[in-house]
Order: structure tokens, then C-alpha cells, then sequence
């Protein structure tokens, strides 16, 4: 069966061990990973963004499309609720999960407007807030998320 249907069955050990090993490998790790790449994704933003042209940055490659700095915001706006917050609902059985909408979250603000340097650090806030969660995080738990 499926990944969720063996978490449902109740014994995962029992049922795919194989899986239960390399989710154990991979969950123990994955805070490792996690928080660090959470962490360092805006400076690697900021880097891309200090050899594009400032124009670049703000137009939309086609229409229905979101322009660089519209991508930033969206990590911005969804970090807590796509994130962290359903994270803690995993956690807490919560099912099925909220959903989140994208261009719902996008649109209360314009981010093509804003100043780059403004976006880049309350991105740098967020993902620094996003790693010190997922590092406070017991271990124990990623085998919960990762089976969901």
C-alpha cells in the first residue's frame, strides 16, 4: 500500500520495514538539512538578485505569471501557514490539512513595488524564524510528517 495507508494500518515497522529504516535515515537528517537550507536560501536569493537588472526583477515573464520579487513575497506570506502551520498540524493529528491558496496570499499585497532590499531582509526574518522552528523540532517527530 501507500506510504499513508501503512501509517494507518498502525505498524509501519511491521508492515514495510524497509521504509520505516530509510524514513528513520532520512528523518534524522532531515533537520539537519531542513534549517541550514531554510536559513541560507535568502542570501543565495540575494546574490541572483544583486547580477539581475532591477526591471528584471519586478516584470512578470508572461501574464498569470509571478515576477521574481512576487516569488520572494510569496515565500514570505507562506512560510507561516504553508509551513509552520501545518507542520503543527500534522503534529497535533489534525486531518485533512487547510488548504492554502497561493494567489490569495499574493494578493493583498504588491510586491513588484516594494524595495528589494526591504523583501530580501523580511525574508531573511522569515526564513530565520522558519529555521529556529524546525530546529527546536524533536527529531522523533519527522517520521510523523515524512509519513503523512
Amino acid at each position: 500500500g501507500s506510504i499513508f495507508e501503512t501509517e494507518q494500518a498502525g505498524d509501519v515497522g511491521q508492515v514495510r520495514p524497509d521504509l520505516t529504516r530509510r524514513i528513520a535515515v532520512s528523518a534524522s537528517a532531515s533537520k539537519f538539512t531542513l534549517a541550514p537550507l531554510s536559513a541560507t536560501t535568502p542570501a543565495v536569493i540575494a546574490a541572483v538578485f544583486a547580477a539581475t537588472d532591477d526591471a528584471v526583477l519586478r516584470q512578470s515573464p508572461a501574464e498569470q505569471e509571478w515576477s521574481l520579487l512576487e516569488i520572494v513575497g510569496h515565500l514570505i506570506v507562506s512560510d507561516r501557514p504553508a509551513f509552520e502551520d501545518r507542520i503543527m498540524a500534522i503534529l497535533n493529528g489534525e486531518r485533512p490539512l487547510a488548504r492554502f491558496d497561493a494567489q490569495a496570499a499574493n494578493a493583498d499585497r504588491d510586491f513588484r513595488a516594494e524595495s528589494v532590499d526591504e523583501l530580501l531582509g523580511e525574508l531573511r526574518a522569515s526564513r530565520q524564524r522558519a529555521a529556529g522552528f524546525v530546529g527546536e523540532l524533536d527529531p522523533t517527530i519527522y517520521m510523523r510528517i515524512i509519513l503523512i
